[in-house]
């Protein structure tokens, strides 16, 4: 069972509190559901194919402008259920694991920089403190270093194919450093 491009419409008969969906052969989601299998496992998937979400009950799921596949749970391969929505991909019979363009490995990098830049910017305001002490001059100088060798990294020839810069110790406890992309 599949439904593709589920989009809003409105029903002759229709309920004023409840959305409708409808796909490109004019099914009703409401009215389709039952026809799903209740052992198999539903994707909601885009137009490019990425899964972005999925549920074994497909009334749980609410696919507007998405479109909806079910699969055995046989087909399904190892680690779609380790990895985050958006890795995985359909391609209207099976499962596969996303490609990632070295564009998207860039966009991502950089928004990681960013955030630990962000991150850091935070701790040079006045009255920062860790246990209610002041950054020491040390400290400071050692967030300065971290924040330039961030400014500079993605100017390397290898970039983003080279580990991310290690911020000092001490900062481990406030620093939330998202996981490295990888190709």
């Amino acid at each position: 069972m599949e439904l593709k491009n589920l989009k809003l419409y409105k029903p002759e008969i229709a309920n004023p509190n409840t959305l409708y969906l409808c796909d490109d052969l004019d099914n009703d989601w409401y009215d389709s559901q039952i026809k799903f299998s209740r052992d198999t496992l539903k994707i909601v998937y885009d137009h490019k194919g990425v899964i972005v979400s999925h549920s074994e009950d497909v009334s749980s799921l609410w696919p507007v402008h998405m479109s909806v596949a079910e699969v055995e749970t046989a087909q399904v391969p190892k680690g779609f259920f380790d990895k985050s929505e958006g890795q995985w991909v359909w391609d209207g019979s099976l499962i596969s694991q996303k490609m990632v363009s070295l564009e998207e490995i860039k966009v991502k990098a950089r928004e990681i920089r960013d955030n630990l830049k962000a991150q850091i910017d935070k701790m040079f305001s006045p009255g920062f403190t860790i246990n209610d002490i002041l950054l020491t001059d040390i400290q400071k100088d050692e967030l300065i270093k971290y924040s330039l060798s961030l400014s500079k990294w993605p100017k390397e020839d290898k970039w983003p194919n080279v580990k991310l810069p290690k911020p000092p110790k001490w900062t481990k406890p406030f620093l939330k450093v998202s996981k490295w992309p990888e190709k």
